[in-house]
């Protein structure tokens, strides 16, 4: 299959095995793929998608001109660090001696096989998700972490949901126990996070919502 991998801090298009799911897994073939500041952390192996929240590891190194710095509270991981027993990470798409670092962390498409212990999924579902290595024509996805795409949303609109709306919601629902008719401001409220909190603020009853 074809996918993008990150070498030397660049990305490079290569041919790499298809993977294949394990248990709790899916197979999803990608029609999309989002693109986020994360992404572009990613390419100096300073940001590891899919892990906790809390940095544990030394900051990462600058950033080379004209390219953002990874915020404070943002995973990351110090070059030459192993991820390896980092819990409710995917190994399937894990980097290693014979596999590359494939780039992206979010995709929407189309599930091609399930792994054993898949419940609620079927082959042909349109599903949405925050993944380890999405820009390739396959991906392998947490089951417990994909999302239906609603028929309303095109596959461009659903690749840039998950990572957006879950960092948002994880902020205002379970990190902020937001409760009708509280206020929220929100920071930043032009970027792709900060946009996603308005619309989820709203929907879950907060009132007034500043940004």
């Amino acid at each position: 299959m074809r996918a993008i991998v990150i070498e030397a801090g660049e990305l490079v298009l290569r041919d790499l095995p298809e993977p294949a799911p394990g248990p709790g897994q899916m197979l999803v073939r990608v029609h999309a793929a989002g693109l986020n500041r994360a992404d572009l952390v990613a390419r100096r192996g300073a940001y590891v998608v899919g892990t906790s929240l809390r940095r544990t590891s030394p900051a990462p190194p600058a950033a080379p001109p004209g390219e953002p710095a990874a915020a404070p509270g943002e995973p990351a991981v110090a070059p030459g660090e192993s991820t390896a027993n980092r819990p409710g990470e995917s190994t399937s798409n894990r980097p290693g001696p014979e596999r590359p670092v494939v780039a992206g962390g979010e995709v929407a498409g189309e599930v091609v096989a399930l792994g054993p212990d898949v419940g609620g999924f079927r082959v042909g579902d349109r599903v949405m998700a925050m993944v380890r290595g999405g820009y390739a024509d396959y991906v392998v996805v947490e089951a417990r972490r994909a999302l239906f795409v609603p028929e309303r949303l095109g596959w461009a609109e659903a690749a840039a949901t998950p990572t957006t709306f879950c960092t948002a919601h994880d902020a205002l629902a379970t990190a902020g126990q937001l409760e009708t008719g509280e206020a929220v401001l929100v920071n930043a409220a032009s970027s792709g996070v900060g946009v996603a909190a308005l619309q989820l603020a709203r929907l879950l009853g907060a009132s007034p919502v500043i940004g």
